[in-house]
């Protein structure tokens, strides 16, 4: 009797690893691209995006570093994704493929979403435009113009005018040393130095 307690006990044990494993696979499941592109102080860099949150940074080292991620493993199917490096230009586009008669980014299964982690030379000017994500832009030394039509933007530490632009979110500036055009059409403002 108590071999088959036992038995039944490392059955039990056998499955609900057998069912993590599975979920901690799935989890693990993500799309993730690497790139670093050559940019050096003193030029442009423009992102258009159909979709995603986007996180830029000015750093002290030449180049642009790009990382996109995803919790979707199939996003390289469902979104064209185009790097274009020229000099003293960088411009990066993201495009989600039709599908059905659903525009843009309702077209297909299920919600696709995205992150950008990008760090750019400190002296920059930077041109970011997305249709569905929050824009946050620091340690900037450029002209800044953000639009996004879904979420709230945020600056702080730029150097040089923004034009922040935003349909579903609120915009929250600050330290900039510039002039800063705001606008939004469905958040609050927030702004210090």
């Amino acid at each position: 009797m108590q071999l088959l307690k036992n038995a039944a006990r490392i059955r039990v044990l056998v499955v609900a690893a057998a069912c993590l494993g599975l979920a901690t696979a799935g989890a693990a499941a993500e799309y993730r691209l690497e790139k670093t592109l050559a940019l050096d102080p003193g030029g442009r860099f423009e992102l258009d995006v159909d979709l995603g949150a986007v996180v830029i940074r000015g750093g002290s080292a030449s180049g642009v570093r790009v990382v996109l991620t995803s919790p979707r493993d199939d996003f390289a199917s469902e979104v064209d994704v185009a790097l274009d490096e020229q000099a003293g230009r960088v411009r990066i586009e993201a495009k989600r493929k039709r599908s059905g008669w659903l525009p843009g980014w309702l077209g297909g299964s299920g919600s696709m979403r995205a992150h950008w982690e990008i760090e750019v030379p400190e002296r920059t000017d930077v041109d970011i435009d997305t249709s569905g994500g929050a824009i946050r832009a620091s340690g900037i030394h450029g002209a800044l113009g953000l639009d996004t039509s879904g979420g709230a933007i945020e600056v702080d530490d730029v150097v040089g005018n923004v034009d922040a632009d935003t349909s579903g979110g609120g915009i929250r500036v600050a330290n900039v040393d510039g002039t800063a055009k705001l606008d939004t059409s469905g958040g609050s403002f927030e702004a210090t130095d």
